[in-house]
């Protein structure tokens, strides 16, 4: 259960993920799978695509960089035992600022992918998103176990 929880974390800090055949993550193919299946949802134009991935890059991009600094803060926390109390309150404000910037920068995007692709397809982008992520769930109950790891 542990390796599965470990496989999703690493998966999610990426944004997207899928697997090869023996349970090894291939990004290259993660892209183009998720690219597919969002296009194919947003019902995009060969001109709307061109417009929309080139946002969609900066978008990931931003959203990446918001994920390591958080993964940075959580890492700390772990350290909670030798942190002082106002150390420790520093880094959850800094968690929860990080997570407001987090939320505006998707508020901003929502509102760039509407202006290349309209509303209707800003909002089908979301849930695209959401949806793919949800197929990587049920690619992750059927993965095998990673073998046991030799010293």
């Amino acid at each position: 259960m542990k390796t599965k929880i470990l496989f999703l974390l690493l998966i999610l800090s990426f944004g997207t993920a899928t697997f090869a055949q023996k349970g090894h993550i291939d990004r290259e193919q993660i892209e183009k799978e998720k690219k597919a299946f969002i296009t194919k949802a947003m019902t995009l134009t060969a001109s709307e695509a061109k417009v929309f991935w080139s946002k969609y890059e900066a978008y990931e991009s931003e959203k990446r960089n918001l994920h390591r600094e958080a993964r940075k803060i959580k890492y700390a926390l772990k350290s909670q035992d030798v942190l002082s109390e106002d150390e420790a309150y520093d880094l959850i404000e800094k968690m929860l600022k990080l997570e407001e910037k987090s939320a505006k920068m998707e508020l901003r995007y929502l509102s760039e992918f509407a202006s290349v692709v309209g509303k209707d397809k800003a909002v089908k982008f979301f849930k695209a998103q959401d949806d793919f992520k949800r197929e990587i769930f049920k690619k992750l109950k059927n993965l095998p176990p990673p073998p046991p790891k030799t010293d």
